[in-house]
């Protein structure tokens, strides 16, 4: 992950969080908490192992090119687990990918340079 995307995103705790619901996707506001877990607010439980992405993005308003972002991939249990597999990123023009490596520890996932 380029360093100016980690920067971008340092303190980002307000992401976009999709479910697999069925035959649909369903969107709903999340804030990151401590050792992957979501905060979503009252009445969603999803099954566990429930396929789902979190997103988060930064950009300056007129400026296409100064926008960064990160794309998770993974699963979520019932109590908001998160579990990534594969992280996308952004950098205004540029992208990239890359599969991850299951986390040793709540701290944080390593996300590869």
């Amino acid at each position: 992950l380029p360093s100016t995307v980690r920067r971008a995103l340092t303190g980002v705790r307000h992401v976009a969080l999709a479910l697999v619901r069925g035959d649909a996707l369903a969107v709903h506001p999340a804030v990151w908490g401590t050792g992957f877990k979501l905060d979503v607010g009252a009445g969603l439980v999803p099954p566990a192992a429930t396929p789902a992405c979190v997103a988060v993005d930064r950009h300056v308003e007129g400026e296409p090119s100064a926008r960064a972002g990160l794309l998770l991939e993974g699963t979520v249990d019932s109590g908001f687990q998160f579990r990534p597999s594969r992280a996308v990123w952004w950098d205004g023009l540029s992208v990239g990918s890359a599969e991850l490596r299951e986390p040793t520890s709540a701290s944080g996932i390593v996300l590869p340079d």
